[in-house]
């Protein structure tokens, strides 16, 4: 807690004015980290859910050269041909 100063009228406004201040730049600088901080967990939030989408489906490049988006659940039930599938993740 800080302490003031008395002067003839009150406390010193200099000294009062001058703590204000140091307030006022402290509050805009936790101001300006939040909202870096929000900008940040919504960039996340955007990457999670990419990640997931990416989780859910596999690109299949099959042997004959086509490509095909399958999700990622039915990959156990495809035949044998895509075995020897190589398998690429495109962002």
């Amino acid at each position: 807690m800080r302490k003031f100063n008395v002067s003839l009228n009150g406390y010193n406004k200099l000294e009062v004015n001058n703590f204000v201040n140091e307030v006022t730049s402290e509050y805009e600088s936790m101001l300006s980290k939040l909202k870096k901080q929000d900008e940040e967990i919504a960039r996340l939030k955007n990457d999670l859910e990419k990640y997931k989408n990416m989780e859910n489906n596999v690109t299949i490049q099959r042997p004959n050269g086509t490509i095909e988006i399958v999700p990622s659940n039915t990959l156990w039930e495809l035949d044998g041909t895509e075995a020897k599938s190589t398998f690429f993740v495109y962002e």
